[in-house]
């Protein structure tokens, strides 16, 4: 007994439409695979070891003071820069150098630093002393007469870093992590941005100002840089890790070592992390996989 023409006719229709839905399918699973191992391999751009100059990048005035412009100096050390405002803004995915023009109190890490010559506007940029340069960063920055060239040393580290703050926080107990990990997801696809100003009116963020306003949401005051984020709680480590709890990551291979806090995020459970860095903005990264995995410096819990 054959099989009805109606019967074999309904299966082949079937069957092709199991193969192009299998074919559909294969293809979203490759895409988004291949999503996740690009996004693995976004990391932070490396710091530099030097920049080049051109005769008008150096001005020496009627002291024999010698100026720089500060983007130059950022540009020698591969960090970020910004300026507005009068103020500009050296870091790595974070601030960690602050400079306003006309004032001789800058900062650096978040710590005050006491400059010799306020920062001046030269040519519509922001220019810096050699000497005040060196007071900023830690360490030498001087200007090679062949081939014209601005070196700068190692930069220092930061003493005492993870230690908590006396008197200046106190753990909330009572916020629940998960709906504080479901609120930063909220902001999942928002742009990174280097310095970002206030979310209401930038709609950007950077990776300390992140944190700092998931946790503001729910009435937890962190400072404004990951450097003193990173100061902040109890010291915890990887196998204690809880949703909620801050991840810091170094800055490698431009300091003394590498116990510097360049980058923050907030630990979401199961091995991932919710951060902000480069494309996409606010993003889900893994803790076990990929760059950040090797940057790992330090964990705080907060709540």
């Amino acid at each position: 007994m054959g099989i009805p023409k109606q019967m074999v006719t309904f299966g082949v229709q079937h069957f092709s439409k199991l193969l192009i839905c299998a074919s559909i399918l294969g293809l979203c699973i490759s895409c988004s695979s291949g999503k996740a191992q690009n996004q693995s391999e976004v990391k932070p751009k490396t710091l530099g070891k030097g920049a080049s100059l051109i005769r008008k990048d150096i001005y020496t005035d009627a002291k024999g003071s010698r100026w720089v412009p500060l983007r130059s100096v950022a540009a020698s050390l591969g960090l970020n820069y910004k300026e507005r405002g009068g103020i500009a803004e050296m870091g790595y995915t974070d601030v960690m150098y602050r400079v306003k023009v006309d004032r001789g109190r800058s900062s650096a890490m978040g710590k005050n630093v006491r400059l010799t010559n306020p920062a001046i506007m030269r040519d519509n940029q922001v220019w810096i002393t050699l000497e005040d340069a060196s007071k900023l960063l830690g360490t030498t920055v001087k200007v090679t007469s062949k081939p014209g060239r601005l070196e700068i040393g190692h930069l220092p580290s930061i003493q005492g870093q993870g230690a908590p703050q006396k008197g200046s926080f106190q753990p909330f107990s009572s916020v629940d992590a998960q709906e504080l990990i479901a609120y930063a997801k909220r902001f999942l696809g928002v742009p990174y941005e280097f310095g970002a100003g206030d979310y209401s009116v930038t709609k950007t963020f950077d990776c300390s100002s992140f944190t700092r306003y998931v946790f503001k949401h729910f009435g937890v005051n962190l400072p404004r840089l990951a450097s003193e984020q990173a100061t902040m709680g109890t010291a915890v480590n990887r196998s204690e890790l809880k949703a909620g709890d801050l991840v810091f990551f170094t800055v490698p291979g431009r300091f003394e070592n590498d116990k510097i806090p360049g980058h923050v995020g907030i630990y979401a459970g199961n091995g991932s992390f919710i951060h902000t860095w480069g494309a996409p903005g606010v993003q889900i990264s893994s803790l076990d996989t990929g760059y950040w995995k090797g940057v790992i410096l330090s964990m705080r819990r907060v709540l």
